[in-house]
């Protein structure tokens, strides 16, 4: 999309990972820059996930839909081909696109969606744990499907997906960044340094904040950092690079409002840093 102005949305992934990561994610809500995450519907305490949430009416939901971490929600023996001798997810992306079945991933990613909306949501975009869209487009062409139906935005992750996204008529942000993840690469002048290289039109910036604790150590092995991206996307510093850069800090919500047929009511928005909203 076409456009003289910036908009930057920075969007936290993972929501339901953990309690941790929960509060590491509301934390850089509250206090920083996130204004946009996506739920992960297969993991355990989704409900407790939802409700808090929905106390933070301001933060933009997604749906994050997870084929490679846990179990599924419907019952292992009918998406065989999506899990391994435990009826636990494959791992890897890669490998999944390798033996999954199309009707049976389609099945999982339908349920995963339903169980969000049964739960009240109303979701804005929707994304995939790992890019699996990006490396199975049969998965993108599923989100693609659902999101004309329920007037989502799809993610992009390179111009590739993006240019296949936008021809279907479905929003996507212009520009992707996915550069603010590991050690090297949280600290306060890389992240300044994403945010002034911003180009034009609608930018995401994927970020993992959340809360080190045991729970998340024991399940994934990006953790410590996840810590030091919250103190990162609370400085002052991020606030004033946005604020130099000219551009405005939205969710997914507000994109929509740029596209026909997409447009949402807006939430209460989260008055941290109004100035630079």
């Amino acid at each position: 999309m076409q456009t003289l102005n910036k908009w930057i949305i920075f969007h936290a992934d993972d929501f339901n990972l953990t309690s941790g990561v929960n509060k590491g994610i509301i934390d850089a809500y509250k206090n920083g820059v996130v204004r946009s995450t996506s739920i992960m519907p297969n993991i355990p305490n989704f409900d407790e996930s939802v409700e808090l949430l929905n106390e933070n009416p301001g933060l933009d939901i997604g749906v994050h839909i997870n084929l490679t971490f846990g179990r599924p929600i419907s019952d292992p023996s009918e998406v065989p081909s999506l899990v391994d001798d435990s009826g636990i997810f494959w791992r890897r992306p890669a490998m999944l696109a390798d033996v999954a079945d199309f009707e049976e991933m389609k099945k999982e990613i339908l349920r995963q969606m339903e169980v969000c909306l049964d739960a009240g949501l109303k979701p804005t975009h929707i994304d995939t744990h790992h890019h699996l869209h990006r490396s199975d487009p049969r998965a993108l062409e599923i989100l693609c499907e659902l999101a004309v139906e329920h007037k989502m935005a799809v993610r992009s992750v390179n111009q590739e997906m993006r240019d296949y996204i936008m021809k279907k008529g479905i929003p996507t942000p212009d520009n992707f960044n996915g550069d603010f993840y590991n050690s090297d690469n949280i600290t306060i002048e890389s992240l300044e340094r994403v945010i002034r290289t911003a180009p034009d039109g609608f930018s995401e910036i994927m970020c993992h904040p959340g809360v080190s604790d045991d729970e998340l150590m024991d399940i994934s092995t990006y953790n410590k950092c996840r810590e030091a991206e919250i103190k990162t996307l609370c400085h002052p510093r991020i606030w004033q690079a946005i604020q130099d850069r000219e551009a405005k800090l939205i969710g997914y919500l507000e994109m929509l409002e740029f596209f026909p047929g997409f447009e949402r009511h807006h939430k209460p928005a989260n008055t941290s840093k109004e100035k630079f909203k």
